[in-house]
């Protein structure tokens, strides 16, 4: 898929680094044309951020079944409709990541999951490890976060420390607690977690048996 294949007026989540800042944000598109989208721009005080200030700048966009992850994005400063935008492109055809390939092994464990804040800060919450894959991981936790947040656990397995880290891209409110569940994305597949993995799938066969 090309970046200028995704759906007008379809919410996009937006990466980048800024000032030593990890930044996402959601960001609609507002327009494309043949070459590239048209996203509204960041503003500093008033003022647009020069896009080339813009550090490890990616587009995740998110479908029914998968998400496309689109990086080496090159971004322009324009106008649009009065307004300031960036048209941005990208070179890359990239596929889906469909969420249903990637086996997901509940672990339904108790840990502490650190929050990546918007000012930089971080907070840490007690909360469920739900479920793990390759690719992201489910979180439960009692407070509320928008999606684009960043949320990282040092999973301890058979004395080895994982350390998970994930960007919401999903969030449900879950009926009868006071809880929301949170689906995590990793921005590279982490195919270390495949031990985890496998180990448990063999000691539910064994209990099984």
């Amino acid at each position: 898929m090309k970046i200028t294949e995704i759906e007008t007026d379809h919410k996009l989540l937006l990466k980048f680094k800024y000032k030593d800042r990890h930044y996402s944000m959601i960001v609609m598109l507002f327009a494309k044309n043949a070459q590239y989208i048209i996203i509204p721009s960041i503003l500093e005080n008033g003022l647009v951020v020069n896009p080339e200030e813009l550090k490890e700048a990616e587009i995740l966009y998110t479908v029914k079944d998968g998400i496309f992850l689109f990086g080496s994005l090159k971004m322009e400063s324009a106008f649009f409709q009065g307004i300031r935008v960036y048209n941005v492109s990208s070179e890359e055809d990239v596929t889906r990541a469909n969420r249903r390939q990637a086996y997901r092994m509940f672990i339904g464990e108790l840990t502490t999951v650190t929050v990546m804040m918007d000012n930089g800060k971080k907070r840490n919450i007690e909360g469920i490890l739900k479920n793990i894959s390759i690719t992201g991981m489910s979180i439960v936790l009692k407070q509320e976060f928008d999606i684009g947040t960043t949320m990282r656990i040092l999973y301890n397995f058979e004395g080895l420390n994982f350390l998970l880290q994930g960007t919401v891209i999903r969030k449900d409110k879950m009926n009868g607690y006071r809880a929301f569940s949170y689906g995590c994305i990793f921005k590279d597949p982490n195919h270390s977690i495949n031990r985890v993995i496998i180990q448990k799938q063999i000691r539910s066969k064994k209990n099984n048996t």
